[in-house]
């Protein structure tokens, strides 16, 4: 408790400070009057302090921030490079708003089928002893295996998407690319071997890689987006 008290004063007394900071280089700021004093009592103009101009400007001047990342700051907002930016004049900015969790989930929705049916695969004589409808319980091992291949072509270009949207950088379109190859070779592999130990083998190999696939690659949409804002974006 002691600690958190603490933690809490030190808070107010920055923020106070930071305040203090911001209203003096307003004044300092501020053009002085040459014109004379004036003898008739007028009615007082209350002044708007603009805490946010304040505050950008004092960020602006430290090392290594200009104006867009201090008005990020102050937004709460994720900083965008100028060249992420020159990207998202395709579409307007709403678009893409909307676009970046909708990508998200199909990454998910598409990867979804082949992770559960390479493992189905394996199980199916557990899954229709218990009585779940699993694909290769209700429709047959063929039509699974070419299910899996479906959504894994599809699954490939959708994982490359936030690159191709403009929505993440070569960084992370790099990683999708290459473990979208090696999803749909696995994928392949499992619709191939369809009998004896390389049949299981396949299965076992695709579904421990899209344990991978799925971590892999947002791992480095959080790297490639990191380094966007540290202005690294490639």
């Amino acid at each position: 408790m002691f600690g958190k008290a603490r933690c809490r004063l030190w808070t107010r007394v920055a923020l106070t400070v930071a305040a203090a900071g911001a209203v003096a280089s307003l004044s300092l700021a501020a053009p002085e009057s040459t014109s004379p004093p004036s003898t008739t009592t007028s009615a007082r103009v209350p002044v708007r302090l603009d805490l946010n101009a304040a505050t950008k400007a004092s960020l602006a001047r430290l090392p290594g921030i200009g104006d867009a990342y201090a008005q990020a700051i102050i937004d709460h907002r994720p900083y965008k490079t100028t060249a992420e930016l020159q990207t998202r004049k395709i579409l307007p900015k709403d678009v893409y708003d909307a676009i970046e969790p909708l990508v998200l989930v199909a990454i998910i929705f598409l990867w979804t089928p082949p992770h559960f049916w390479a493992l189905s695969l394996l199980r199916a004589d557990d899954y229709a002893r218990a009585g779940v409808p699993m694909l290769p319980v209700v429709a047959g091992f063929d039509e699974t295996r070419k299910q899996i291949l479906i959504y894994t072509l599809i699954l490939a270009p959708v994982g490359l998407s936030p690159t191709l949207f403009g929505l993440a950088g070569l960084l992370y379109g790099a990683v999708a690319l290459l473990c979208g190859a090696v999803m749909l070779a696995l994928a392949w592999r499992v619709y191939r071997d369809r009998t004896g130990p390389a049949a299981a083998t396949a299965a076992k190999k695709l579904f421990a890689f899209s344990l991978l696939y799925v971590f892999v690659l947002f791992a480095a949409l959080l790297a490639d987006n990191l380094l966007a804002r540290l202005g690294w974006a490639l």
